[in-house]
């Protein structure tokens, strides 16, 4: 903090008053030693100031720094856990796909050859119009199964004698 107070300064000599000029000049030269050291001591303080303000600064730019870096480090760590959910929560989804694409692909081996059968009986009067909606609907869902590449069907080997 800066506490030095300069001195006013006496009116310096004038020329045009040579009656006071001996006496202005002298007290004018008296008052430069102590003006003089008041303008070191004020030069000193301002310099401390100057090197307290930088020393705080950079204290400042530190301490942002620092923080700066924890938010860093804390959105990363964010991220790590986002991604962490996200493989978790793929995994889930494709077991559980996996799981449904079983059923379903049993669901159509039973029923389809039962409604075939039923139709090529003709067993107890079967509704064609039903089980060929019936038909078309579970081959359908196996058809999206496979342009979605969920499932891979296999083609079995048809033996010589069904050919």
């Amino acid at each position: 903090m800066i506490t030095t107070k300069i001195s006013q300064l006496p009116s310096p000599p004038d020329l045009e008053n040579p009656i006071d000029f001996d006496k202005q000049a002298d007290a004018f030269v008296r008052s430069l030693n102590p003006f003089g050291k008041e303008l070191n001591s004020l030069s000193k303080e301002i310099n401390e100031l100057s090197e307290f303000i930088s020393q705080k600064s950079d204290e400042l730019v530190s301490f942002i720094n620092l923080k700066l870096e924890e938010i860093y480090l804390e959105a990363n760590e964010e991220k790590l856990k986002l991604l962490k959910y996200a493989k978790e929560l793929e995994q889930a989804l494709f077991l559980h796909t996996q799981d449904k694409t079983e059923e379903l692909l049993s669901l159509i081996d039973e029923k389809g050859f039962e409604i075939i059968e039923r139709i090529n009986d003709n067993c107890l009067g079967a509704d064609y119009t039903a089980l060929s909606q019936s038909l078309a609907h579970n081959i359908s869902i196996e058809r999206f199964l496979w342009e979605s590449n969920m499932i891979k069907l296999s083609q079995k080997e048809i033996p010589n004698n069904e050919q």
